[in-house]
């Protein structure tokens, strides 16, 4: 009787065990992501003090995983920088003041990468006299 009990007690595990590993029998498809992000509107301006400001916007379906932004500096050095939430979809940065020109990189959720084209980075205001 002991030992009938340990097998109906492993038998148990075992079932709910291959239910678990298969999600329960069940075969529905869900919806996948098939595009990569959208990066729109992608402004970069100085600062009072000559920082740079670099502003974008992103969309994607399945979410935004991260931004970044790729800066070529004075050195002609890349340069990768995270950019944080602002509001809704609205992305932004700030920068060293010796960037030159920026482009920004989106990944998303499911790992589709989008990047924008660069964009030219104002030069600094002329010293007043």
């Amino acid at each position: 009787m002991k030992r009938n009990r340990w097998i109906l007690v492993i038998a148990g595990f075992v079932a709910i065990w291959i239910l678990s590993a298969c999600g329960g029998g069940g075969s529905a498809t869900g919806i996948t992501d098939q595009t990569a992000p959208v990066i729109d509107g992608v402004r970069a301006s100085r600062s009072a003090n000559s920082q740079v400001l670099v502003e974008a916007q992103v969309y994607d379906d399945s979410g935004v995983e991260v931004v970044e932004v790729l800066a070529v500096d004075g050195s002609l050095l890349t340069r990768q920088y995270t950019m944080m939430q602002d509001y809704g979809n609205r992305y932004r940065a700030m920068l060293p003041q010796n960037t030159l020109r920026v482009a920004v990189r989106a990944i998303d959720r499911t790992g589709k990468t989008a990047q924008s084209g660069e964009v030219l980075v104002p030069p600094p205001d002329p010293p007043g006299f």
